[in-house]
């Protein structure tokens, strides 16, 4: 049985969802139940191919559900990574994003926002527990010119789309 705060907070976390989604392109949903979706980031971010190397990939899909403790943020056990499969990062290793304190988010559009600075490479950790690719890791410290791999920010501060 869902309790009346959790019921409050499915519905206000939709209603944050579906307004980010209305302002910007980089970012679309699918609601697989009222507390669990599929996000699809259209951003760039790395993959590892085995015979061609790194390449830009532009399209990212992860699995969000909506906590369950009152006031409790999203952190690493709300999100899993879903594809692609060989992403290039050193904070994630599919199905895990591995994520810091500050990567956490209080609302799901907020959430969003930080999945979205870690697949461009806005924000990442290259030390300690955070970092679960060291081969990333070194690329990231070789190439700081090329960060963050998409300029473009989730949400324009005009109020216009994000394309």
């Amino acid at each position: 049985m869902m309790l009346k705060y959790q019921r409050q907070r499915i519905d206000k976390e939709y209603k944050r969802l579906v307004s980010l989604a209305e302002h910007t392109d980089l970012i679309d949903f699918h609601r697989i139940q009222p507390d669990h979706y599929l996000i699809h980031f259209r951003c760039k971010g790395l993959i590892e191919d085995p015979r061609a190397g790194l390449e830009i990939t532009s399209h990212h899909v992860v699995s969000v559900r909506i906590p369950k403790g009152r006031g409790e943020p999203f952190g690493p056990e709300s999100v899993a990574f879903v594809r692609p499969g060989n992403i290039f990062h050193p904070n994630i290793r599919p199905p895990w994003i591995s994520l810091q304190k500050y990567l956490t988010g209080k609302t799901l559009d907020e959430f969003c926002q930080r999945i979205y600075d870690v697949i461009t490479f806005r924000n990442y950790a290259l030390d300690g527990t955070a970092c679960v690719n060291h081969e990333a890791a070194d690329w990231v410290r070789g190439h700081p010119d090329l960060l963050p791999l998409d300029q473009r920010p989730l949400v324009t501060s005009n109020g216009k789309k994000a394309k």
